[in-house]
């Protein structure tokens, strides 16, 4: 059940979600899952990260 929920909170094309439905056990499933996050962490990892300080210092929209 766990590796189903971790594949539908994961943001994927639709082949690779059909490849982790069609495998053939729980336990691969979620290797397969841990080896996408871990690629996925490895990218935000290094995506730069700043704060947004120009968002408080302009006038705010009700849009």
């Amino acid at each position: 059940m766990v590796s189903y929920l971790v594949a539908a909170a994961m943001m994927l094309d639709t082949p690779t979600k059909q490849r982790l439905l069609q495998a053939p056990d729980t336990a691969s499933r979620l290797r397969d899952e841990l080896k996408l996050l871990r690629a996925e962490t490895a990218v935000i990892r290094h995506l730069p990260s700043l704060p947004a300080v120009d968002l408080t210092r302009g006038p705010t929209s009700q849009n």
